[in-house]
C-alpha cells in the first residue's frame, strides 16, 4: 500500500497544481490497485509456483497494510483499524498455513474476495468524501441556498467523476 510520503515529494518539486484531495485519491487508487492486482494474481495462478508467487505478493501487500494501520499517524477510527488488523492477521496466518502444505481453494477464494472488497471500498469512500466536499463548496459558492442539495450533489458527482477519469 502507498505510504504517506506525498508531502516530502511535494516539497521537493514545489506545490502540486492538483488539489490535495485528488492527490489523496491517487494514493488510495494505488492502494486499491495493489489489492486488486494481488487478487488477480491469486485468481490466475494455475501452477504451484504461480500460486506461491501470488501468495508472497499478497502477503507483502497485507504486511504493508498492517504496518500502515499500526502507524500513530493513521487517521482511521480505532474500530476500522482493528478490522484491518484482523484481516491482515487472517491473510498472514492463512498464507503461512498454505506455505506449510495445506492449500484450500476456499481460503484462496476468501483472500481474493477480501482484497477486492477492500479495494472497492477504498475507492468508493474516497469518491464519496470528494463529492461531499465539492457539494458543500458549491452550496457555499451559491450563497448557501437551501433546497438545492440534490442538484449540488449531482453536480459535484459529475465534476469528481470527470476529475477521476482524468487522473
Amino acid at each position: 500500500m502507498a505510504n504517506d510520503s506525498s508531502g516530502a515529494a511535494e516539497s521537493a518539486r514545489g506545490p502540486s497544481p492538483i488539489p490535495d484531495s485528488i492527490v489523496d485519491l491517487s494514493i488510495l487508487d494505488q492502494d486499491a490497485r495493489a489489492l486488486a492486482e494481488a487478487a488477480d494474481m491469486l485468481s490466475l495462478a494455475e501452477k504451484p509456483e504461480q500460486l506461491a508467487g501470488a501468495l508472497v505478493h499478497n502477503l507483502g501487500v497485507w504486511v504493508a497494510i498492517q504496518s500502515i494501520i499500526g502507524s500513530e499517524r493513521n487517521p482511521l477510527p480505532e474500530d476500522v483499524r482493528n478490522n484491518f488488523r484482523q484481516l491482515a492477521s487472517f491473510v498472514i496466518r492463512s498464507t503461512l498455513t498454505i506455505g506449510s502444505g495445506e492449500i484450500k481453494v476456499s481460503t484462496i477464494e476468501t483472500m481474493i474476495r477480501i482484497n477486492l472488497h477492500i479495494a472497492e471500498g477504498l475507492i468508493r469512500s474516497q469518491r464519496n468524501r470528494l463529492v461531499r466536499d465539492r457539494a458543500y463548496q458549491i452550496w457555499e459558492e451559491q450563497g448557501r441556498l437551501s433546497g438545492r442539495e440534490t442538484e449540488n450533489w449531482l453536480q459535484a458527482e459529475r465534476e469528481i467523476l470527470a476529475l477521476m477519469a482524468g487522473c
